[in-house]
């Protein structure tokens, strides 16, 4: 029997987080392992959807939607979008769905370096560890990381452009399509539905944009 998910919302210590997770019957909840499932940059939830359909797992299951993406929450306009951050975000999670408890960390991406490093900070608290399309964190040359530094300084300190508006859904879709990470026309529809919102003219996308400035902290 393949999962079905469902949407929740989760309120932790540091803010609130959304995203999916199979259905469970109340009686049987607390005695199941627990599977997180993290996506890459720009993405969200909806990227587990496809393997959801081909998993039949005795534990809990959750795909989150990261902090600035999905429908979880942005972080305030005073802090940034440092990768370290997502580990005390993934954790705070954690502790309310799995307190006391090692889970399984299933990452893709920037989801999977997200994963690594939380397992390597906080290795009692992972079971397993599966890394989809990812080997770490980037890394620049120590001779490059004040270069970085400059460049990420002066982006983050201008004015945030506005939003592009698409005045078609399908137009969001063949965008998700050839950016980063490029995707079919199927797994660009499941991101789209829950990476735009509505607004006056069409759709814009969902997620912060302040997650596209370059990286102010990267490991030499």
């Amino acid at each position: 029997m393949t999962l079905i998910l469902e949407e929740f919302e989760q309120m932790t210590r540091r803010l609130r987080l959304a995203g999916l997770k199979s259905i469970e019957k109340g009686a049987e909840r607390e005695s199941k392992g627990v599977v997180i499932a993290i996506h890459g940059w720009l993405d969200n939830a909806a990227s587990f959807v496809p393997l959801a359909a081909h998993l039949s797992l005795a534990e809990r299951f959750y795909a989150l939607d990261l902090p600035g993406h999905g429908l979880s929450e942005h972080r305030a306009p005073s802090a940034d979008y440092h990768l370290m951050d997502y580990i005390p975000d993934v954790l705070a999670f954690m502790d309310q769905v799995a307190p006391n408890q090692a889970v399984t960390l299933l990452g893709h991406s920037l989801g999977g370096v997200v994963c690594a490093l939380l397992a390597a900070a906080m290795p009692e608290r992972v079971s397993r560890l599966v890394m989809l399309d990812s080997l770490g964190p980037y890394s620049d040359r120590s001779e490059q990381v004040l270069a970085q530094w400059r460049k990420a300084v002066i982006k983050v300190m201008e004015p945030i452009k506005p939003l592009k508006v698409f005045e078609q859904k399908e137009l969001a879709i063949r965008a998700r399509m050839a950016g980063v990470g490029k995707v079919g026309y199927d797994a660009a529809s499941l991101l789209v539905a829950r990476g735009i919102r509505a607004v006056e003219g069409g759709f814009v996308w969902r997620s912060d944009p302040r997650l596209t400035f370059p990286s102010l902290l990267r490991f030499s």
